[in-house]
């Protein structure tokens, strides 16, 4: 206000501000609704190393922010998916199992996909695993929060980054998850998740030069197919989870992480 009572020039601006990152929120849900820069490669996470068993893991940060919102989440599994009390507690209870168990595995990467060999015992050689880069993620409708940890978890770990494309019916799941991932220590462009058909938004993304891969996990098989053949046309990985989230497994560590090799003298007579 200047002395005249007249609103000054630019008042109005962070209120302009709040509506745009509302309207945001609305359309899509990314962790703090914020303005993020689109993932690159060279905006990788790094996260492996930072994922164990330790004071400050991102992933363990995770399970206990969503354990301090179980009431929130147990309720709407029980809305919104149609879960009955019980199989909410237990989506709960697995999706947290899951994130303690990738955890674990943040820092044994190089020993559970990696491997050191002596080559005519004057060089030794040393594979390391390596993030692919960027990938789409396509989650399975239920279980709601399960499908969405056991996709995300492993993708974070092995220091890749992630957009999951949610479909409607996981939009509450999803919503809580993208809150809670805005306060832990990840970078941005990390981890986005957006709630938009699959089929409609998929194949553009598999078709622009920022993707690596596609983690098919949910949606219907016509729908898979289409996806396959788009990302086909581009070259881009396509892994499809047709084993369900039963067990975690090293699976979709090995599938989203590359080889790199190093090669140096030994030291060893």
């Amino acid at each position: 206000m200047d002395r005249r009572g007249v609103p000054a020039a630019g008042c109005h601006g962070p209120r302009r501000a709040r509506r745009a990152r509302r309207a945001r929120a609305c359309s899509s849900a990314t962790p703090g609704t914020r303005p993020r820069p689109w993932p690159t490669r060279g905006r990788l996470a790094g996260l492996g190393p930072r994922a164990g068993h330790g004071p400050r893991s991102p992933l363990l940060d995770l399970g206990d922010r969503l354990l301090a919102r179980a009431a929130e989440l147990e309720d709407q599994a029980a809305r919104f998916a149609r879960l009955t009390a019980a199989a909410a507690r237990a989506d709960l209870r697995l999706a947290l199992e899951r994130l303690r168990w990738f955890a674990g595995c943040g820092d044994k990467l190089p020993a559970l996909l990696g491997g050191v060999d002596t080559l005519h015992g004057v060089i030794v050689g040393a594979t390391v695993p390596a993030p692919v880069g960027v990938v789409i993620v396509v989650p399975p409708e239920r279980p709601p929060l399960l499908g969405l940890v056991a996709c995300v978890a492993p993708l974070l770990v092995a220091g890749n980054a992630v957009v999951v494309v949610v479909p409607p019916a996981l939009l509450p799941a999803a919503s809580t998850l993208a809150q809670t991932l805005a306060t832990c220590e990840l970078g941005g462009g990390v981890a986005n998740l957006l709630c938009v058909e699959p089929a409609a938004l998929v194949p553009l993304l598999a078709a622009g030069p920022a993707c690596d891969a596609l983690l098919l996990a949910g949606g219907d098989p016509r729908g898979r197919l289409l996806l396959r053949e788009a990302a086909a046309e581009h070259g881009v990985r396509v892994h499809e989870a047709r084993a369900g989230f039963d067990e975690p497994a090293t699976t979709l560590l090995a599938a989203f992480t590359r080889p790199r090799a190093f090669r140096q003298p030994s030291d060893l007579s």
